[in-house]
């Protein structure tokens, strides 16, 4: 029940942000939001990016993908008359979506989030009527470094365009055995050369 509350924060967000997305056309980098208690405390920032959304979490990524064509008529439906409107409550409408969870194992849950390329835009939550959950000013990045994640590695996450890509920084001499990752909400994994 706690996950879907703050998916569903997740959706009605991307309803709001979907007309943004002709002015981010020309910004394409995926902004990281930080987390000011806006989510639940695990969730250390979110980025909105191509198709959905990733929530950043110690040692673990969640992939959040929803169906751009419901999102759209649902945008769409909200330029309707607002009679038509007040017939249909928000939480009939429904969007689909799916989640992959990524988590790296045997990493060090306590790794300092470092967030670098602050952005000169703020954004402010105010989700229902429990003003302990509204968050102002909340600042968004270009990406964040993990430091330590293992020993001797970092994790650097950053977007390419409008997708979100991460890289594992290594120095000499470290055991690139620690590096385990779990995936949970996938049937299979393929591997392209060089993504």
């Amino acid at each position: 029940m706690h996950h879907h509350s703050y998916l569903r924060s997740i959706l009605i967000g991307w309803l709001f942000l979907l007309p943004l997305q002709c002015a981010w056309a020309k910004d394409p980098i995926v902004k990281f939001i930080e987390n000011k208690c806006q989510w639940p405390e695990e969730i250390k920032f979110m980025a909105n990016a191509s198709g959905g959304s990733v929530l950043i979490r110690p040692a673990a990524f969640s992939y959040i993908f929803l169906d751009k064509s419901q999102m759209e008529s649902l945008h769409h439906s909200g330029h309707q008359q607002a009679e038509v409107m007040s017939t249909h409550a928000l939480s009939d409408w429904s969007i689909s979506a799916h989640r992959v969870d990524v988590s790296f194992m045997g990493a060090n849950r306590n790794a300092a989030a470092l967030p670098f390329g602050k952005q000169p835009e703020h954004y402010n939550y105010f989700i229902g009527d429990n003003s302990n959950k509204w968050s102002s000013h909340v600042s968004a990045y270009e990406g964040v470094l993990f430091h330590h994640l293992y020993d001797g590695i970092d994790l650097k996450v950053y977007s390419q365009e409008e997708f979100v890509k991460y890289e594992l920084v290594v120095e000499p001499g470290a055991d690139l055995a620690q590096i385990k990752l779990n995936y949970d909400g996938i049937d299979k994994l393929l591997l392209s050369e060089g993504d």
